[in-house]
């Protein structure tokens, strides 16, 4: 993350309002990464370095920075992702007029491969708490909630920390975070072909497990269906495919896990789970009430109902094929670049490399005039 670190801390340094600090946290790097924020921690008395003695994960390493501190508020920023200028200002004032426990603004999802759209307005996440789950890039908490209902980041999850974390802060809120029109955060997407991994088969079950208890302990079981259909449903059999991989006493235990999570909501999993099945929906139905996690495989298999990683090159040119479609989509995007907004986005990003290679010459200065002294 070094190379994008230095556009990060510039992005906060630019921020203008309420008072902050900056904690950076080093999870063991083995790259550039610590000198470089230690530059910047010398240059700036309001960022501060965090060092993990040993690699955490991304949870692990943002549960160290919520345990140090100071602020009345805290927001989460990926090494690689970018505050738009007057973020945490507007975060902030909106923070200060409501009486909630969180605010949300909107995010730009950029991508490498230089295409970009802005979030809908929130399209992830209504004004209401019956789909409980948005997208957890965006938020200003309040420090005192998180540390009063112990509101943390799972270290056991090797992804999807943020979803358990959003459904646990969440679920002691009584109403939802307020929403401000201000985009407020740059996502940097690393634009690749989704590769399988069998370990994400059981980090997602993993992680959807800990959002529902997270549901039920603290009285919101209501929420568990719209989790359920909006988060678990449409990636189940992707995942599915992932454990395959790895043989199938491993996809029958995902088949099996995830029949746990679909009894939980049954009547909101049932038509979903037809629609997928298409043509064979009865014959799964029936194999899903007895629980024959064998026979589920070998009917999704007979149906060509896997969906297997695809590349973004290659690909055949059907209309039905995912891949393809997928591909049409990001075409259509790269076409955006043509919009101001976008122009205005790349201005943004050159000014800051432009900001952090200078603040690291200024920074080797320092220490060279600092060692002939």
């Amino acid at each position: 993350s070094a190379p994008l670190l230095g556009q990060a801390v510039e992005s906060v340094l630019l921020q203008q309002g309420p008072t902050w600090e900056l904690l950076i946290i080093d999870d063991a790097s083995t790259d550039a990464t610590p000198d470089l924020a230690r530059r910047y921690a010398t240059l700036d008395p309001r960022v501060r370095l965090l060092a993990n003695a040993g690699q955490k994960g991304a949870g692990g390493a943002r549960n160290t920075g919520l345990n140090v501190m100071r602020g009345r508020a805290v927001f989460f920023l990926d090494s690689d992702d970018i505050l738009h200028p007057g973020a945490l200002a507007a975060l902030h004032s909106a923070l200060e007029r409501c009486n909630g426990s969180a605010v949300q603004g909107r995010h730009t999802t950029f991508c490498q491969q230089r295409w970009m759209t802005h979030s809908p307005e929130h399209r992830n996440r209504p004004d209401t708490l019956s789909v409980p789950l948005g997208t957890f890039w965006g938020h200003l908490f309040r420090a005192d909630f998180l540390l009063n209902h112990a509101v943390n980041f799972p270290e056991d999850c090797p992804i999807g920390q943020d979803t358990v974390f959003l459904c646990h802060a969440y679920a002691h809120m009584d109403a939802p975070p307020a929403l401000i029109k201000n985009p407020v955060l740059i996502y940097r997407v690393n634009h690749k072909p989704r590769s399988s991994n069998p370990a994400s088969a059981r980090a997602f079950l993993r992680r959807a497990f800990l959002a529902v208890d997270h549901f039920s302990e603290h009285g919101k079981s209501a929420w568990i269906a719209p989790f359920i259909r909006h988060y678990v449903l449409p990636g189940w059999l992707p995942r599915l495919y992932d454990a395959r991989k790895k043989g199938e006493e491993e996809a029958r235990a995902f088949i099996n896990g995830c029949l746990d999570l679909f009894a939980r909501a049954d009547d909101a999993s049932r038509p979903f789970l037809n629609a997928q099945a298409g043509p064979a929906a009865k014959e799964f139905a029936a194999r899903r009430a007895g629980r024959d996690a064998t026979g589920i495989l070998r009917l999704l298999e007979g149906q060509g109902l896997l969906p297997k990683p695809f590349p973004f090159t290659g690909i055949a040119r059907d209309p039905a094929e995912p891949g393809w479609r997928a591909y049409v989509l990001s075409r259509r995007l790269a076409n955006m670049l043509r919009s101001t907004e976008t122009r205005q986005t790349l201005r943004y990003l050159q000014t800051l490399r432009g900001r952090s290679a200078r603040r690291l010459v200024l920074a080797r200065s320092a220490t060279a005039w600092g060692g002939r002294r």
